[in-house]
């Protein structure tokens, strides 16, 4: 929601028209794409590849990749086919760096799209085990090769890897790592109890940051995993996130009175200063800062032209914005 703010306010003041900002583009498109609004992130990814193509940056294809990314997640399985391909049959110059992320990706568009044994070949050509985020994503994508050809052989040799890394977060205290491994091994496990336990694990170690995205990006496989720990804080606050992604978002509401449509986000906010929130409790709520809520707040009092919280409400009533 933070991104889609970000992107509010800067078509409102033209602060993101500089050809550089294609990369703050592309970063907003990622998060949105993680989060599961499609369209908003194929909108930024576009809006950022159409401004770098003018800038002379060079981001090593991540701005095609994001968008086979995104248009896999459309299911449009051609476009995305047509840029993996693309991407597949480039020569690329640069650090080795580059070229394995490169692979990774690509490995990840062919996982997507079900060409498993065309992803397994890219995993193969990865020889170099970089830090602990990098040997991450490559264990990552072995594993789901190993989950999808249901290969126990390459499912022990991951579980193996796992274990080291789970061995070098803890000792180093890199609790991110901690986390994202400890899921994967959870989603590795035959057994439904160590599957468990680690789970279990990997909560105790996010809760203290309320850490989501680790969660989130995985829900294919833990959503019923977390079920089944329904006495843990923060399985309950990853599934009531789960079911926020399965409601329909707030869409921007218009009426002929009106001479602008008050946003999805003014509309949220409204919507709790009926129940009498505070902006800091709604800013909590909605997970933005007390200024951002000062400003929605500021934008929608002027559409409905109003000045007090009491009239805001009793016009939005007026126009039917509150169920």
């Amino acid at each position: 929601q933070l991104c889609q703010d970000l992107l509010a306010l800067a078509e409102a003041d033209g602060s993101l028209e500089q050809p550089a900002s294609g990369l703050v583009y592309l970063g907003i498109g990622t998060v949105l794409l993680h989060w599961f609004r499609l369209d908003q992130a194929m909108a930024a990814i576009e809006r950022g590849t159409a401004l770098l193509d003018t800038s002379g940056y060079s981001v090593a294809d991540y701005d095609k990749m994001l968008r086979m990314q995104a248009h896999i997640a459309l299911q449009n399985r051609p476009q995305a086919m047509a840029l993996l391909e693309q991407l597949v049959g480039q020569q690329v110059t640069g650090p080795d760096t580059i070229k394995e992320y490169r692979i990774l990706w690509m490995a990840h568009g062919f996982l997507l799209l079900h060409e498993v044994e065309r992803a397994g070949q890219l995993l193969e050509r990865i020889m170099v085990k970089r830090d602990e985020w990098y040997r991450l994503n490559v264990v990552r994508y072995q594993l789901e090769v190993a989950l999808l050809q249901q290969d126990a052989r390459q499912r022990e040799s991951v579980l193996e890897t796992l274990a080291d890394l789970i061995d070098q977060a803890q000792s180093n205290q890199w609790d991110g790592v901690l986390v994202e491994a400890l899921n994967l091994r959870a989603i590795a496990q035959p057994d439904i109890e160590l599957a468990l336990n680690d789970l279990s694990m990997s909560l105790d170690v996010a809760l203290p940051e309320q850490e989501l995205f680790l969660f989130v990006k995985d829900r294919h496989y833990l959503e019923a995993l977390l079920k089944q720990l329904p006495n843990h804080p923060h399985a309950r606050a990853i599934l009531a996130v789960f079911e926020s992604q399965n409601a329909q978002p707030p869409v921007a509401l218009s009426h002929p009175e009106l001479v602008e449509a008050l946003s999805a986000r003014e509309i949220e906010i409204v919507q709790r200063m009926t129940r009498g929130l505070t902006y800091q409790a709604i800013a909590n709520e909605l997970v933005i800062s007390v200024n951002t809520v000062r400003y929605h707040v500021k934008s929608l009092y002027g559409k409905l032209g109003v000045s007090s919280r009491a009239d805001a409400i009793a016009r939005a009533r007026d126009l039917d914005f509150l169920a």
